[in-house]
């Protein structure tokens, strides 16, 4: 959505063949969603892809992302989303019957003004236990209590075996 939205404009400047009508863009992420081995490793030794496979359909391009968008968002330079910015530009084209013209698709991408700083999709390998553990913590978290800040201390102490409520020298 956040491509579709910054480059909405420029396709409607650059592009006028579009008309008025809305342009919908699809995204088919079912290779993403059914791939199961999702180590670093694996995902790092997925090739890169040069396109992404685009089907146009009226005023609607499908667009189905590949396995290898992910991988490629690895790299430090912007090449999953400059090929996601690519297909909508592409996609646009087609749907404005100008599928195929190399030159059209440069001038709006030369507009666009891509840089490898202008990323929403970042992935890297988590740098200790707490990032990897704080997947599986799905609870919303929970404000303590008066009660339970001032016994803290006490059930600390009574863990530590400095204090017990028997002898009633907390």
């Amino acid at each position: 959505m956040k491509w579709v939205e910054r480059i909405a404009p420029t396709l409607d400047e650059l592009i006028p063949e579009l008309g008025s009508d809305n342009v919908i863009f699809s995204l088919d992420v079912s290779e993403i969603a059914e791939h199961e081995d999702w180590t670093a490793e694996r995902i790092k030794g997925i090739p890169t892809v040069a396109s992404i496979p685009m089907e146009v359909m009226g005023r609607v391009v499908s667009l189905r992302l590949p396995m290898a968008f992910v991988a490629m968002g690895h790299s430090p330079k912007n090449e999953a989303e400059r090929l996601l910015v690519n297909a909508f530009v592409n996609g646009a084209l087609v749907v404005a019957g100008l599928g195929g013209s190399h030159e059209r698709a440069t001038e709006v991408l030369l507009a666009l003004a891509l840089s490898d700083d202008d990323r929403f999709m970042h992935l890297f390998v988590t740098r200790d236990a707490r990032q990897y553990l704080q997947e599986f913590d799905h609870e919303a978290p929970e404000l303590l209590h008066d009660d339970e800040v001032a016994f803290s201390a006490i059930h600390i102490a009574q863990e530590a075996n400095l204090c017990s409520f028997k002898d009633r020298y907390c």
